[in-house]
């Protein structure tokens, strides 16, 4: 039994390594406050401080900004896919980024 359970927690860690954040539209950003999501969306804007990097993205449902609390470059692309975690900040929606990749 014992065996078993461990066998069990390493396939559900193997799992929660590999599996993608939920793909979301921008439009539901508040419905998902508090959880990783996935959105794509065209840079907007792109402006990089020292220690964070802010990038507004926009897709056909809405604006969001992305941060990122490292110096980034701006990507090569004109879309971006983003998977991070939906935070309130003064009241605005934004993603908090975990991962940024040209689509």
């Amino acid at each position: 039994m014992q065996k078993y359970r461990l066998d069990l927690i390493f396939i559900l860690l193997i799992i929660a390594e590999y599996s993608e954040p939920a793909k979301i539209n921008i439009l539901n950003s508040a419905d998902n406050l508090g959880r990783t999501v996935m959105v794509e969306g065209e840079i907007l804007s792109f402006t990089s401080k020292p220690t964070v990097t802010f990038i507004e993205i926009v897709d056909k449902t809405g604006e969001i900004l992305v941060v990122s609390f490292s110096k980034l470059k701006r990507p090569p692309c004109s879309t971006i896919r983003v998977a991070g975690k939906v935070e309130l900040y003064k009241g605005e929606l934004e993603i908090i980024a975990d991962e940024i990749k040209c689509r």
